[in-house]
């Protein structure tokens, strides 16, 4: 017997995620898994040296660390100072 049931409504979802995976080139496991990795059609594999901040942006992260930074008490009001 076949029984009717109610069609499903299937959606896709695209999350992009950032992976950093720190390995021996040497080591034929992390070969073997990162070939895995490229060969999947889902995962896009990107090399990149790691980010270096410049002066500024180190400047900036020292200045957040040090309290520095203006503070609001709610969205409304960053937003007036945002847009005067």
């Amino acid at each position: 017997m076949i029984v009717p049931c109610a069609a499903q409504t299937i959606t896709q979802v695209t999350i992009m995620a950032t992976i950093t995976i720190k390995y021996n080139p040497r080591s034929k496991a992390a070969n073997i898994l990162l070939n895995l990795i490229r060969v999947t059609d889902d995962l896009q594999i990107v090399d990149m040296e790691p980010h270096i901040p410049n002066a500024a942006t180190i400047a900036a992260m020292q200045e957040a660390r040090r309290g520095g930074l203006k503070t609001y008490n709610s969205v409304d009001e960053l937003f007036k100072d945002l847009l005067n």
